[in-house]
């Protein structure tokens, strides 16, 4: 392994520098590729200049390593880190695998001996007191914090919630349990019994492009009794419903703060049981109309491909605007009938294998959704107008309520605001109006 640490610390400030720091020679390893990693005061990292949480850094450059054998890593960071800190990067960076890594610390400002130290034209006043409306453009609010194209884990991108991040919403509840992967289900669902869960992992983590898969369940028993027309016994039947999807998204940076989502799956609902072709509801199937080709069906299975487009503007931590595109544009249907078929009334009381498939018009089955998101110290909104073929079904792109907390970031966040408080609580910092 090839490690080497460089370190530049400041003299001693009543005391001239025997060495000028900016000099002071560093590794030069032998990957062509070089990265920085910045520390800052309050400890926030930055890879390459983007603000980076401590997963997110470790998953990227681990992706870095892999596709660079002996990448070389620059640690810059302030006189004011603690050494703590600056040991957990360390640590951090050598657990992704970098083997070639440089630490240089910027030196604090060192006053010359020839400098006049009572000439107060030169001389900074540190007591001049802060008036109410500068405090206020101070204060860390969280639409002064620099954007994040991370934090929009909605389902259409290939972001996922950090380890210990939780996202508690009307329509679901998400947990980050690894890097790069979460997991989720519909509560309100399991509780009326139809069991649910998903998952999307992040497989591709780059400096402006992600790629996630994604995989959703549903298993919803059915009991229904109904009459048996064809036969006149009237016995019971029981149908079982599930809905299987497997996907993937990509989600490419086109500027620091555009970011385009690209999504394709492939569902697959299912029925078994007395079901009527024509009572599937459109949402399984938009347009696709199957007439009457079957009037009931011992057990149904369907295909639907599916292309999410969508985009989000970012203007800082809280506001940015959205726009999302779904679009089902291939759909088919297979099934066991038994009883009459449409245009071959000779044919009763006979099993039946039935399919239809067909491509589908962008008119008959899209739904279209923009507006704005906003994301606080833990609610999350979404809010938007929407057109769709099927009607209302935009409303599921363009509302969304949800609470979050955990993770790396937030913490920071919470660190930040904790450091700034305690220095609003001291009483001997003089103010004026």
């Amino acid at each position: 392994m090839y490690f080497s640490l460089a370190v530049a610390w400041a003299q001693e400030p009543t005391e001239p520098p025997p060495f000028d720091p900016s000099q002071l020679p560093l590794p030069s390893p032998t990957a062509t590729d070089e990265r920085v990693v910045r520390v800052a005061a309050d400890g926030t990292l930055t890879l390459d200049g983007d603000e980076v949480g401590e997963s997110i850094l470790v998953a990227t450059l681990q992706r870095m390593v892999d596709q660079t054998p002996g990448l070389a890593v620059r640690i810059t960071a302030v006189p004011a880190v603690s050494p703590e800190r600056l040991s957990r990067v360390v640590g951090l960076l050598l657990g992704a695998g970098v083997d070639a890594l440089a630490l240089v610390v910027d030196p604090l400002p060192v006053v010359s001996p020839d400098a006049n130290l009572l000439d107060r034209n030169a001389a900074l006043t540190l007591d001049t007191p802060l008036t109410n409306k500068e405090e206020r453009q101070l204060k860390p609010k969280r639409r002064r914090f620099p954007q994040n194209p991370y934090a929009n884990t909605a389902s259409f991108t290939a972001y996922t919630l950090e380890p210990g991040e939780a996202k508690i919403g009307l329509g679901a509840v998400n947990v980050g349990l690894l890097p790069g992967f979460q997991i989720g289900t519909v509560p309100v669902l399991d509780v009326v019994g139809a069991f649910n869960g998903n998952a999307k992992y992040t497989f591709l983590q780059s400096r402006y492009l992600d790629g996630a898969a994604l995989a959703q369940y549903y298993y919803v028993p059915l009991t229904t009794v109904v009459e048996e027309f064809l036969s006149g016994d009237g016995r019971t039947a029981v149908a079982n419903a599930s809905y299987l999807a497997l996907g993937g998204t990509a989600s490419l940076r086109v500027a620091k703060p555009w970011t385009l989502h690209t999504q394709l799956y492939w569902a697959t609902p299912s029925v078994r049981g007395d079901i009527a072709f024509d009572d599937l509801p459109e949402l399984v199937l938009p347009g696709l109309s199957l007439g009457n080709n079957a009037e009931v069906g011992l057990g149904v299975r369907a295909d639907l491909a599916v292309l999410n487009l969508a985009t989000d503007l970012r203007f800082n931590r809280r506001d940015s605007v959205f726009a999302w595109l779904r679009y089902p544009f291939y759909g088919s249907v297979r099934g066991k009938t038994s009883g009459s078929v449409g245009g071959a009334e000779e044919l009763e009381n006979v099993d039946l294998i039935l399919a239809y498939s067909d491509t589908i018009a962008l008119r008959d089955s899209y739904s279209f959704a923009l507006g704005y998101q906003a994301s606080w110290r833990h609610l999350e909104a979404r809010v938007g107008v929407g057109w769709s073929a099927v009607q209302l079904t935009w409303l599921l792109q363009a509302f969304e309520l949800s609470y979050k907390f955990g993770g790396d970031t937030r913490r920071q966040e919470r660190a930040i605001r904790k450091g700034y408080r305690h220095l609003d609580d001291d009483e001997s910092s003089p103010r004026s109006e």
